[in-house]
């Protein structure tokens, strides 16, 4: 079995990335995080219709959120290393998941 799998899918819209991202999910007994998530409550929030350039800064405030969703992810659903169940993960698999700054 496959374990501490982190798999990124990159893509132009209306590929299918999040068709196989819960494939994959499936296969693997994983978590999918979708983008959506992180990018429409704030995308929400300026009604932004696709078409006009959003400021930088926004891209800022998405930032914060995607890292609200995957520290969430790493303390409360990343399983333990000693059990297949999502339980909160010891401090040591939170930081080796960790992501790092750009």
């Amino acid at each position: 079995m496959v374990e501490n799998v982190f798999v990124l899918l990159l893509g132009f819209p209306g590929v299918g990335k999040l068709t196989i991202a819960r494939e994959l999910g499936t296969a693997l007994s994983g978590q999918v995080i979708d983008n959506h998530w992180i990018n429409n409550p704030i995308l929400a929030l300026l009604a932004d219709d696709g078409r006009r350039t959003l400021p930088d800064a926004v891209w800022e405030q998405t930032a914060k959120v995607r890292q609200a969703v995957l520290d969430t992810w790493q303390h409360f659903v990343l399983p333990s290393p000693t059990s297949s169940s999502r339980t909160p993960a010891s401090k040591e698999t939170r930081e080796a998941w960790r992501p790092t700054s750009r």
